[in-house]
């Protein structure tokens, strides 16, 4: 798939399948970056807004779609909602200065694990190294919940300020005033 993927314009809406097991499952956006490890989109939703970041193992990327009704839809919605992305990566580092981006700006990441096909934990970046990523976690209500260290290649999936982590942050900031 990285071959069809490096064929995308660069302002080009598509949409990514990475779960065989749930096939109609997908994510929408802008490609920003690819390496020959990861893909990093900027993901909207289904009104065309931005919600954040998402990366992807490329070899769990089983389908792309371009050009289809959905993906024109959204691009149009999207130019409803301009949102100029500041997010600066290198493609040998993508992992690395996302991760970076999340603890520079305190958003909330949402992590899956091994391929599980959920999100496994989610939190605060508290540090990062090379190999792991330690998060002060948090609920689905913006309330701690612990410390979590993962190793960086057991990351099948990192969402970065989407929807729901932008949900997670504002009640974290709720419950803290």
């Amino acid at each position: 798939m990285t071959e069809i993927i490096e064929k995308v314009e660069r302002e080009e809406i598509i949409s990514l399948y990475d779960d065989r097991d749930e096939p109609s499952a997908f994510y929408c956006g802008k490609v920003l970056s690819m390496n020959e490890t990861h893909v990093l989109l900027e993901h909207f939703d289904k009104m065309g807004r931005y919600s954040g970041y998402i990366l992807l193992k490329n070899e769990n990327i089983f389908r792309v779609n371009r050009g289809g009704q959905y993906e024109v839809a959204r691009s149009d919605l999207a130019k409803a909602f301009p949102k100029k992305h500041d997010l600066t990566v290198t493609p040998s580092a993508l992992l690395y200065d996302l991760i970076s981006y999340a603890k520079e700006k305190e958003l909330v990441l949402l992590i899956e694990l091994c391929e599980s096909a959920s999100d496994d934990t989610q939190g605060v970046v508290a540090e990062f190294s090379d190999k792991s990523i330690t998060l002060d976690c948090v609920d689905d209500y913006g309330v701690s919940d612990g410390v979590c260290t993962v190793f960086l290649e057991d990351i099948t999936v990192l969402k970065c300020d989407t929807t729901p982590c932008q949900i997670v942050k504002a009640l974290m900031q709720l419950s803290s005033t």
